[in-house]
């Protein structure tokens, strides 16, 4: 097993999976978010995701969840929980632990997080190596 990358981000492959990000972020900017990604998931042979179609549709879906989060706009943490529209007022409601809550803020995360149960089950590894 190696400690190197395994999926290489490509910006355009990206855009063409999630068009609704094209013209709204740099090509750093998403390169940044595909970093944060890795920081979530595995990107490296000690990945629990050894298939690697599913490892790069799952990256790129933390990558679209991550997109989603900034392009809400600087200082909005959390789901939003009330909105009005006379004098617009909006509020947040920060999640109070890393789990579901945090990847249910978008379409994106939400997919992420049903896509990776079986990765969050207890896995059972025998000893003699059969």
């Amino acid at each position: 097993m190696s400690g190197q990358q395994i999926v290489v981000f490509d910006v355009q492959e990206f855009l063409s999976r999630y068009p609704e990000f094209d013209g709204k972020f740099t090509d750093e900017q998403l390169e940044n978010f595909f970093n944060i990604a890795e920081g979530i998931l595995s990107n490296t042979g000690f990945t629990p995701v050894c298939d690697y179609d599913l490892l790069k549709t799952m990256l790129y879906l933390l990558t679209a969840h991550v997109a989603f989060l900034f392009g809400r706009g600087a200082g909005t943490v959390g789901s939003l929980s009330s909105a009005s529209e006379g004098a617009v007022s909006a509020s947040f409601s920060v999640p109070q632990n890393q789990q579901a809550q945090w990847f249910s803020q978008s379409q994106y995360g939400l997919l992420f997080w049903q896509m990776s149960l079986p990765y969050r089950l207890g896995r059972y590894i025998p000893a003699c190596g059969c």
